[in-house]
């Protein structure tokens, strides 16, 4: 749908928006109006401003005379909630869950419920954040901290996209070689071809990229539908469920279920994830330079940068024909903003059930494998289920149930792969504001984890590269803080989201989600310590537990410190014309 009588005023305030037609005219008018009077069209040579927000052509949400929740409307948002929920099943989540299904059957399920309504929530805050600001969270963070602040924000950024690469690089080695029976450090050099694999699916534009990943996702889904049928008449429903809501339930050994518990946690909720769903709302159906108006205060810090959408239209991400399909949400007042709000969070909410259902089969299929198999052959898929699953998913359930578990492998790595090199590309620009070729990012990206990931192959062994892999799960767990933080200190303030901040029981919902991630992370530190104090008596063990706890001491003291400091940036002051849509309106006053 596009406008047929939009008159934009000098002040920038919302104009009357009757007269919804279907013409294609409009459409021309209303960007011609935007270039015509906005001062600092970067077209003419000035600055790029906050990224535009786009919808659909169907969505009639220009205003919050908008005609409430349509079915038409929310189908249109289809998209950007499958490239999100693609870390959700990356070959990081199918090490944990199979080590967790294979030592503790389904008593840990419960951690993959309660990860993923976290990771829902925290992902409709970060759409709520890009709706309401028109900024994604790693640009709000480089404005809102010091130089310094934000470059150690970045870098720790960095570390947990290298840290979610290297399950994927390992992950889709592992799946060449069930498939084709390549040599496992082979498998991890031909995966640089994934970077590729992806940039040309990006040239073909937005829509099919989406379509790109949901067609994975399905293929991954009907895998594991395939192989919980190879494995119906051994699973029991029952305690399936009862695993599901065992809330908080750790079997013994407490240290080694934590740390599984922990790692199918920071698998599940990666902390590059939320820059990445913030940014994709920003950049789903536009948001070019063409669109960019005179939004923000042009004195604010990192006003004049060229961010990341221009790099995607330049890559050909952002095609004329997925621009031309939107209409511009500028004047979108806070009514029409929850409705984005809530279209986004459905999607992302159907995404994510289907990436339960995919972790929860991964867990039955591991228990059911292993209660069918010998003491020794339980213990040698506990540690290494990626490297024995095959050959042990092949004699209890047949051929066919290897060759599906390769084919899920090996479509879970290549989608992760470029969901990273994405969100890899926002963070370097939204946090530096440094601008580098896509092409260039993603051999970095692919660089930085095939290294590590090819050395500990080639010294250590199958075993030690998925060690590697559990390793990297806790990593992006004690990194999650350091972007849900942030993002939550952002909702809550009135003074970044206006009549549009997370108050009541969502900010408490979101306050205790962070508090309860340090705590996991802290136990699961204490419990090591625990367990290292009695296996390793000695002065080695001494340093180790010396070494750890001023570890956990600095990170609560840096993690206190974020949490204690307040939102000083204002969108008044980033982008003002947006803050006066969505500001508190002043209370009636009384007689």
């Amino acid at each position: 749908m596009v406008m047929d009588d939009i008159k934009l005023t000098e002040d920038g305030s919302r104009p009357n928006l009757t007269g919804l037609g279907s013409g294609s005219g409009g459409q021309s008018e209303i960007r011609a109006a935007r270039e015509e009077d906005n001062p600092l069209n970067p077209m003419n040579g000035e600055s790029m401003q906050p990224l535009d927000i786009e919808l659909p052509r169907d969505g009639a949400l220009n205003s919050d005379d908008s005609p409430g929740f349509r079915i038409r409307d929310c189908m249109s948002f289809v998209g950007p909630g499958f490239l999100m929920a693609i870390a959700y099943v990356d070959p990081g989540n199918f090490e944990v869950d199979m080590q967790a299904g294979a030592q503790f059957g389904e008593s840990l399920l419960w951690v993959l419920l309660v990860s993923t309504l976290a990771g829902l929530l925290v992902q409709i805050l970060c759409v709520r954040l890009a709706a309401s600001t028109e900024f994604h969270l790693a640009r709000l963070c480089r404005h809102e901290y010091s130089t310094w602040q934000s470059r150690a924000l970045w870098l720790l950024t960095e570390v947990a996209i290298v840290a979610s690469d290297i399950p994927e690089v390992i992950g889709t080695a592992f799946a060449l070689k069930m498939l084709f029976g390549l040599t496992l450090w082979i498998g991890i050099v031909l995966t640089s071809v994934s970077a590729m694999l992806f940039l040309m699916i990006q040239s073909f534009g937005a829509r099919i990229l989406e379509a790109f990943f949901a067609l994975l996702v399905a293929m991954i889904s009907a895998c594991f539908i395939a192989e919980l049928h190879f494995a119906r008449d051994s699973i029991n429903g029952l305690d399936a469920v009862l695993g599901l809501i065992s809330f908080g339930k750790l079997a013994h050994p407490i240290n080694v279920s934590s740390y599984i518990a922990v790692s199918m946690f920071g698998a599940l909720v990666m902390p590059h994830n939320l820059f990445l769903h913030s940014a994709l709302i920003i950049e789903r159906e536009g948001g070019t330079k063409k669109n960019n108006e005179d939004n923000s205060n042009p004195n604010a810090e990192g006003a004049h940068d060229h961010t990341a959408e221009q790099n995607l239209e330049d890559s050909g991400l952002l095609n004329s024909s997925v621009k031309s399909a939107a209409v511009s949400t500028k004047n979108v007042g806070p009514k029409a903003t929850k409705l984005i709000v809530i279209y986004s969070g459905l999607e992302s909410a159907f995404a994510l059930a289907v990436s339960l259902f995919i972790n929860v089969a991964v867990v039955l299929v591991a228990s059911t494998t292993a209660e069918s198999l010998s003491g020794e052959e339980k213990q040698h898929l506990i540690d290494n289920p990626l490297q024995n699953a095959p050959s042990m998913l092949q004699n209890v359930l047949g051929d066919k149930a290897k060759i599906f578990f390769g084919l899920a492998l090996l479509a879970s790595g290549f989608s992760s792969t470029m969901t990273g090199t994405l969100a890899g590309q926002y963070v370097m620009e939204g946090f530096i504001n440094f601008r580098i070729h896509p092409f260039a990012r993603a051999l970095i990206t692919r660089a930085t984890a095939i290294v590590p990931s090819l050395i500990v192959t080639l010294v250590v062994g199958e075993s030690g590269a998925e060690q590697l892999i559990v390793l990297s799960s806790v990593i992006l767990s004690f990194e999650l803080p350091f972007a849900l933080i942030p993002l939550i200190k952002f909702v809550c303030s009135e003074k970044m989201m206006g009549s549009m901040a997370v108050k009541g029981l969502q900010k408490f919902i979101a306050l205790a989600i962070s508090v309860l991630v340090i705590a996991a992370n802290l136990f699961m530190l204490g419990s090591t310590v625990a367990s290292t104090a009695k296996t390793q008596p000695g002065a080695r063990g001494i340093v180790f537990i010396v070494a750890m706890a001023i570890l956990g001491v600095v990170y609560l003291a840096v993690l206190y410190m974020l949490l204690r400091r307040k939102v000083r940036q204002s969108l008044q002051e980033l982008n003002p014309k947006r803050y006066q849509q969505i500001a508190p309106q002043p209370a009636a006053p009384t007689l």
